[in-house]
């Protein structure tokens, strides 16, 4: 039942009726209120424990009458049964809500329903029974909370990688060790055209999977700077030597690429900056007003041709989604970019024997 408040209180914050201090406290004290009443549920013996009154106030250096707010959300917006005893001056969870009309209730969005299907297929990808457990006995509280068996679930609502590249094995622990444990590695790197290899010398940052591909953020020792290595495309790694690190030494840059990488359009952040427009014909108007290409896009409607404006830090990826649209799509600016997609079109063209 616990994401349920953190739902909750997210739909607050964003509504902007909040300061982000206000929610923060909230979210945290809902979260910890419910996580003492489950703790105290559990307690073997017949004898009901109860969560001081004078305990919560303490615990989370609110006011009495703070205290009274959080449990009268609980029992009033998720229907928990709780109860308070005088004399004692302590609370206890009864019983959690069952919800009466799940499909009409708000926490059957995306985000959940993701997060359930992403945490079944996790829960078995674990190799230590234990700790598999533990989160399938989470898994089965938060189909609980949904009214929802795990395996109707599965039948109804499934999830499908349209691509994914898989990296070496080997690799891919080494990697994690060298994060876990910051030290260098000597890597070969395939690059883009054939028999290019080079040799490199990195730092592991930070690894991440985007569009079904592992990406490696490393300072590179031979560029001189971060760079971004694919899985895919390392050939051999030597971790002989483990020459240990600094990893706290690179957190602000890395910290500015995530953020970038949370605003900007794919996953490749340098130091430059573009403001990407593109134009879309009237004929996928329906289906380009739908596209999000990144949470702060501009979008507008020019007499049914949809105008999209957005930031992008490397024009390597855009280029190849921008071809993809066809005969369907203008690039307004960059002229870098639009250059760039010409000369695409032009090499495309001759490849075929056609002159443009």
């Amino acid at each position: 039942m616990f994401f349920l408040v953190e739902i909750e209180m997210k739909k607050i914050n964003e509504s902007g009726r909040k300061s982000y201090r206000t929610y923060e406290n909230r979210r945290k004290t809902a979260l910890l209120l419910l996580e003492a009443f489950e703790r105290n549920q559990r307690q073997p013996g017949n004898e009901p424990v109860y969560i001081l009154k004078e305990y919560l106030i303490e615990r989370f250096d609110v006011s009495e009458k703070s205290i009274y707010r959080y449990i009268e959300h609980l029992i009033l917006k998720w229907n928990f049964k709780i109860d308070y005893d005088r004399k004692k001056k302590g609370y206890i969870l009864l019983e959690e809500p069952r919800l009466k009309d799940p499909w009409n209730h708000e926490i059957y969005n995306e985000d959940v329903i993701m997060s359930l299907i992403l945490a079944e297929r996790l829960s078995t990808a674990i190799p230590k029974k234990k700790i598999k457990d533990t989160i399938r006995e989470t898994i089965a509280g938060m189909h609980k909370s949904i009214d929802w068996k795990p395996e109707t679930l599965q039948q109804k609502i499934s999830l499908k990688n349209i691509k994914y590249t898989r990296p070496n094995a080997t690799f891919f622990v080494q990697i994690i060790q060298a994060l876990k444990t910051p030290h260098v590695l000597n890597i070969a790197y395939l690059g883009i055209s054939a028999d290019s290899v080079s040799q490199r010398m990195i730092k592991p940052l930070h690894l991440v999977l985007y569009s079904g591909n592992w990406t490696l953020i490393a300072y590179c020792e031979s560029r001189q700077g971060i760079r971004f290595f694919n899985l895919s495309r390392i050939v051999s790694i030597d971790s002989s030597e483990q020459k240990p690190f600094d990893w706290e030494l690179y957190r602000k840059q890395l910290t500015d690429i995530l953020i970038k990488m949370d605003d900007f359009y794919g996953i490749f952040i340098t130091d430059r900056e573009y403001e990407v427009e593109l134009c879309f014909s009237k004929k996928i108007r329906n289906i380009v007003k739908n596209l999000q290409w990144t949470p702060s896009q501009k979008m507008e409607d020019r007499n049914g041709e949809i105008t999209v404006t957005f930031k992008v830090g490397d024009f390597t990826e855009i280029k190849n989604d921008i071809l993809s649209f066809g005969e369907n799509i203008n690039v307004v600016k960059p002229k870098a970019l639009r250059d760039q997609v010409i000369d695409t079109i032009q090499q495309m063209a001759s490849n075929y024997q056609i002159k443009i």
